[in-house]
């Protein structure tokens, strides 16, 4: 079984991870898609031609170039850039392109305050801490004011880098996490992860029973009782 992967254009590992990830977010794919056939050069309209052929060459191993869909984003996507800076990039220039609001909302975090939403959420995990446990958690308390939770919740985690010991303090990270809202209690599995390691940007996406790593133009199947290094 193979994964197409997409050519790293000189720094651009930051968007392939995260167009990698967000190809596996099937609502994110299936509105994206529409767009196929859309007569304009937008974000969204190349976006959908490289889903396009991610989906023509899903089992073939095969390597798809984004330069004309990082084009649309700006030249500074083509140097190294954060990968939570891009993902919000990416899904607010596709949506406002799309001229379909609908788009972002799988990943958008409504606040107290009308019309003030956010896509990402910024944990900082200190030294020592055994998860992110208490950073979700903390990030539904009251005084985070979030008072709806998207349906896909993108995490960025933070760690304290001036600290030299954050290179060898390592904390898990699980299958599922509970949160509790005013309005009940939810569950989310973790669907991928997006890995910083020597300036390099890696997205690993879980299939099911199998983990796929996903490094610009390599992409295999995760061996079993492979433990991935998060920092």
């Amino acid at each position: 079984m193979s994964i197409p992967g997409l050519h790293n254009e000189g720094a651009t590992c930051h968007v392939n991870a995260v167009l990698q990830v967000l190809f596996y977010v099937n609502t994110f794919r299936k509105d994206v898609m529409e767009h196929l056939g859309d007569v304009e050069y937008t974000p969204v309209k190349a976006l959908a031609e490289i889903y396009d052929q991610m989906l023509h060459y899903r089992h073939k191993e095969y390597t798809i170039s984004c330069s004309q869909f990082i084009t649309t984003l700006g030249k500074q996507y083509f140097q190294q850039q954060d990968a939570d800076d891009t993902f919000q990039k990416i899904v607010h220039d596709v949506t406002e392109s799309a001229n379909k609001p609908d788009i972002a909302v799988t990943f958008q975090y409504q606040t107290e305050t009308p019309d003030e939403s956010f896509y990402s959420v910024s944990l900082h995990i200190p030294l020592g801490a055994a998860g992110i446990d208490q950073g979700i958690k903390q990030m539904c308390t009251d005084d985070s004011h979030i008072n709806e939770i998207s349906t896909f919740l993108w995490v960025d985690v933070q760690r304290n880098w001036s600290d030299p010991n954050v290179f060898f303090d390592k904390f898990e990270i699980k299958k599922n996490y509970k949160t509790q809202l005013s309005d009940g209690t939810y569950v989310f599995k973790i669907h991928s992860i997006i890995a910083y390691h020597q300036g390099h940007f890696v997205a690993f996406v879980n299939k099911g029973r199998v983990w796929f790593m996903l490094d610009d133009e390599i992409t295999y199947i995760v061996p079993d009782g492979l433990r991935m290094g998060t920092h």
